[in-house]
Protein backbone atom coordinates (compact mmCIF):
# COMPACT_ATOMS: atom_id res chain seq x y z
CA UNK A 1 0.00 0.00 0.00
CA UNK A 2 2.92 2.38 -0.35
CA UNK A 3 3.85 3.76 -3.47
CA UNK A 4 6.79 2.57 -5.10
CA UNK A 5 9.47 4.97 -6.31
CA UNK A 6 12.20 3.21 -8.85
CA UNK A 7 15.68 4.44 -8.95
CA UNK A 8 14.96 5.79 -12.80
CA UNK A 9 12.51 8.03 -11.11
CA UNK A 10 14.34 8.83 -8.29
CA UNK A 11 17.61 10.02 -9.89
CA UNK A 12 15.43 11.72 -12.54
CA UNK A 13 13.66 13.47 -9.52
CA UNK A 14 17.08 14.84 -8.46
CA UNK A 15 19.13 15.23 -11.23
CA UNK A 16 20.17 18.90 -11.40
CA UNK A 17 17.47 20.14 -9.42
CA UNK A 18 19.61 19.28 -5.65
CA UNK A 19 16.42 17.24 -4.25
CA UNK A 20 13.71 19.54 -5.51
CA UNK A 21 10.91 19.51 -7.82
CA UNK A 22 10.01 22.03 -10.66
CA UNK A 23 7.00 22.39 -8.14
CA UNK A 24 9.12 23.44 -5.03
CA UNK A 25 8.27 19.72 -3.90
CA UNK A 26 11.09 18.93 -1.61
CA UNK A 27 12.41 14.96 -1.18
CA UNK A 28 14.11 13.80 1.98
CA UNK A 29 15.73 9.69 0.97
CA UNK A 30 16.23 8.04 4.11
CA UNK A 31 18.43 4.71 4.39
CA UNK A 32 17.26 1.95 6.85
CA UNK A 33 19.96 -0.07 6.67
CA UNK A 34 22.32 -0.82 9.60
CA UNK A 35 24.76 1.07 10.47
CA UNK A 36 27.29 -1.97 9.36
CA UNK A 37 25.78 -1.30 6.01
CA UNK A 38 25.29 1.73 5.46
CA UNK A 39 29.17 2.37 6.33
CA UNK A 40 29.99 0.84 3.04
CA UNK A 41 27.82 2.73 0.89
CA UNK A 42 25.09 5.10 0.91
CA UNK A 43 23.07 6.90 -2.43
CA UNK A 44 24.36 10.56 -2.32
CA UNK A 45 22.20 13.34 0.28
CA UNK A 46 20.67 10.10 1.70
CA UNK A 47 20.18 10.26 5.75
CA UNK A 48 19.60 7.63 8.44
CA UNK A 49 16.26 6.70 9.85
CA UNK A 50 17.89 7.97 13.35
CA UNK A 51 18.68 11.19 11.76
CA UNK A 52 15.52 11.85 10.23
CA UNK A 53 13.62 11.04 12.98
CA UNK A 54 15.54 12.64 15.71
CA UNK A 55 16.39 15.69 13.39
CA UNK A 56 13.99 16.23 10.79
CA UNK A 57 10.69 15.56 12.53
CA UNK A 58 12.26 16.67 15.95
CA UNK A 59 12.65 20.27 14.16
CA UNK A 60 9.96 20.57 11.69
CA UNK A 61 6.65 19.06 13.32
CA UNK A 62 4.17 21.83 13.55
CA UNK A 63 1.28 20.09 15.91
CA UNK A 64 -0.11 17.10 16.96
CA UNK A 65 -3.33 15.61 16.63
CA UNK A 66 -4.29 12.12 18.16
CA UNK A 67 -0.61 11.28 19.15
CA UNK A 68 0.47 11.99 15.23
CA UNK A 69 3.12 14.38 14.53
CA UNK A 70 2.64 16.33 11.00
CA UNK A 71 5.13 17.88 9.13
CA UNK A 72 5.42 21.63 9.28
CA UNK A 73 6.24 21.94 5.00
CA UNK A 74 3.76 20.49 3.71
CA UNK A 75 5.71 20.20 0.23
CA UNK A 76 7.97 17.98 1.88
CA UNK A 77 8.11 14.00 0.74
CA UNK A 78 9.54 10.98 1.77
CA UNK A 79 11.65 8.01 0.14
CA UNK A 80 12.89 5.18 2.08
CA UNK A 81 15.35 2.64 0.68
CA UNK A 82 16.94 -0.47 1.87
CA UNK A 83 18.44 -3.45 -0.46
CA UNK A 84 15.65 -4.39 -1.94
CA UNK A 85 12.80 -2.53 -0.77
CA UNK A 86 11.33 -5.07 1.64
CA UNK A 87 12.96 -3.62 4.85
CA UNK A 88 12.45 -0.04 3.65
CA UNK A 89 8.66 -0.88 2.52
CA UNK A 90 8.34 -1.61 6.59
CA UNK A 91 9.49 1.40 7.60
CA UNK A 92 7.82 3.61 5.34
CA UNK A 93 4.22 2.23 6.17
CA UNK A 94 5.21 2.71 10.41
CA UNK A 95 6.55 6.30 9.45
CA UNK A 96 3.15 7.47 7.28
CA UNK A 97 1.33 6.05 10.28
CA UNK A 98 3.32 7.55 12.85
CA UNK A 99 3.92 11.17 11.65
CA UNK A 100 0.94 11.31 8.91
CA UNK A 101 2.76 10.78 5.79
CA UNK A 102 0.15 10.44 3.65
CA UNK A 103 0.49 10.30 0.30
CA UNK A 104 3.48 11.82 0.94
CA UNK A 105 5.55 8.60 1.31
CA UNK A 106 6.96 6.24 -1.34
CA UNK A 107 9.14 3.51 -0.64
CA UNK A 108 12.54 3.10 -3.46
CA UNK A 109 13.08 0.19 -5.13
CA UNK A 110 16.41 -0.20 -3.42
CA UNK A 111 20.07 0.19 -3.56
CA UNK A 112 20.89 -2.79 -5.62
CA UNK A 113 18.51 -1.60 -8.49
CA UNK A 114 19.45 1.80 -7.84
CA UNK A 115 23.01 0.40 -9.07
CA UNK A 116 21.72 -0.67 -12.81
CA UNK A 117 20.68 2.68 -13.01
CA UNK A 118 23.10 4.93 -15.74
CA UNK A 119 23.67 8.37 -16.45
CA UNK A 120 25.31 9.81 -19.61
CA UNK A 121 28.83 10.56 -19.22
CA UNK A 122 28.13 13.25 -21.38
CA UNK A 123 29.49 17.25 -19.74
CA UNK A 124 26.04 18.37 -21.99
CA UNK A 125 23.99 15.91 -20.77
CA UNK A 126 25.28 15.42 -17.67
CA UNK A 127 22.35 13.81 -15.09
CA UNK A 128 20.08 12.65 -17.96
CA UNK A 129 18.86 9.06 -17.32
CA UNK A 130 18.67 6.31 -19.76
CA UNK A 131 16.67 3.76 -18.23
CA UNK A 132 17.63 0.26 -18.89
CA UNK A 133 15.73 -1.67 -21.95
CA UNK A 134 14.30 2.26 -22.56
CA UNK A 135 11.64 1.12 -19.29
CA UNK A 136 11.58 1.08 -15.68
CA UNK A 137 13.43 -1.75 -13.96
CA UNK A 138 10.50 -5.02 -12.80
CA UNK A 139 8.97 -4.08 -10.09
CA UNK A 140 6.97 -6.35 -7.97
CA UNK A 141 5.55 -5.41 -4.46
CA UNK A 142 8.38 -3.77 -2.56
CA UNK A 143 10.61 -5.80 -4.43
CA UNK A 144 12.78 -5.42 -7.91
CA UNK A 145 13.75 -8.27 -9.85
CA UNK A 146 16.19 -9.52 -12.48
CA UNK A 147 17.30 -9.87 -15.54
CA UNK A 148 18.79 -6.11 -15.64
CA UNK A 149 21.09 -4.88 -18.52
CA UNK A 150 24.16 -3.71 -18.09
CA UNK A 151 25.41 0.10 -18.89
CA UNK A 152 26.84 0.44 -22.31
CA UNK A 153 30.37 1.88 -22.16
CA UNK A 154 29.36 5.57 -23.31
CA UNK A 155 27.34 5.67 -20.20
CA UNK A 156 28.11 6.15 -16.35
CA UNK A 157 27.15 4.05 -13.32
CA UNK A 158 25.17 5.70 -10.22
CA UNK A 159 27.41 7.44 -7.58
CA UNK A 160 27.56 6.25 -3.84
CA UNK A 161 29.42 7.45 -1.48
CA UNK A 162 31.19 5.94 1.57
CA UNK A 163 30.21 7.65 4.22
CA UNK A 164 33.60 7.60 6.17
CA UNK A 165 35.69 8.97 3.04
CA UNK A 166 32.87 11.23 1.51
CA UNK A 167 34.45 9.88 -1.45
CA UNK A 168 32.72 7.69 -4.41
CA UNK A 169 32.74 4.22 -3.78
CA UNK A 170 32.30 0.91 -5.94
CA UNK A 171 31.47 -0.90 -2.97
CA UNK A 172 27.70 -1.88 -2.05
CA UNK A 173 26.40 -4.00 1.14
CA UNK A 174 24.05 -6.19 -0.32
CA UNK A 175 23.20 -8.23 2.91
CA UNK A 176 23.16 -11.34 1.62
CA UNK A 177 24.31 -13.79 -1.39
CA UNK A 178 21.65 -14.09 -3.11
CA UNK A 179 20.75 -9.92 -3.09
CA UNK A 180 24.85 -9.52 -4.42
CA UNK A 181 23.57 -11.76 -6.91
CA UNK A 182 21.24 -9.11 -8.45
CA UNK A 183 24.34 -6.55 -8.24
CA UNK A 184 25.63 -4.79 -11.20
CA UNK A 185 28.93 -6.29 -11.00
CA UNK A 186 30.50 -4.75 -13.94
CA UNK A 187 30.89 -1.43 -11.94
CA UNK A 188 29.92 -2.71 -8.26
CA UNK A 189 31.80 -4.46 -6.25
CA UNK A 190 29.15 -6.78 -3.25
CA UNK A 191 29.73 -7.15 0.52
CA UNK A 192 27.24 -8.92 2.52
CA UNK A 193 27.35 -10.29 6.59
CA UNK A 194 28.80 -13.27 7.38
CA UNK A 195 26.27 -15.86 8.01
CA UNK A 196 27.00 -15.24 12.06
CA UNK A 197 26.07 -11.44 11.15
CA UNK A 198 23.01 -12.33 8.80
CA UNK A 199 21.69 -14.20 11.58
CA UNK A 200 21.90 -11.46 14.35
CA UNK A 201 21.11 -8.95 11.94
CA UNK A 202 17.59 -10.85 10.73
CA UNK A 203 16.93 -11.73 14.53
CA UNK A 204 17.71 -8.01 15.68
CA UNK A 205 15.40 -6.73 12.89
CA UNK A 206 12.48 -9.05 13.68
CA UNK A 207 13.33 -7.73 17.40
CA UNK A 208 12.59 -3.95 16.00
CA UNK A 209 9.94 -4.53 14.33
CA UNK A 210 8.06 -6.56 17.02
CA UNK A 211 8.62 -4.07 19.63
CA UNK A 212 7.55 -1.05 17.43
CA UNK A 213 4.38 -3.11 16.59
CA UNK A 214 3.78 -3.41 20.83
CA UNK A 215 4.39 -0.15 21.37
CA UNK A 216 1.99 1.40 18.46
CA UNK A 217 -0.80 -0.84 19.63
CA UNK A 218 -0.17 0.71 22.93
CA UNK A 219 -1.96 3.94 22.05
CA UNK A 220 -4.46 1.98 19.89
CA UNK A 221 -8.43 2.24 21.87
Amino acid sequence: DIPTMTSNSWITKTANRGGEEENNEEYILIDVRSKEERDVSVIPGSISLQQFEDDIIGKTKSNTNNNITVLANPNLHVVTYCTIGYRSGVEARRLRDAYNLHERIHNLDGIVPYTHCCLIDDKDQAGDLISNNNSEEKVTGNTASPPYTVPQAHQAPPRLISPKTGEETNKVHCYGSVWAQCLNTSYFEPVVFTKKSFIIQSAKKMCEVCCRCSWMSSFVV
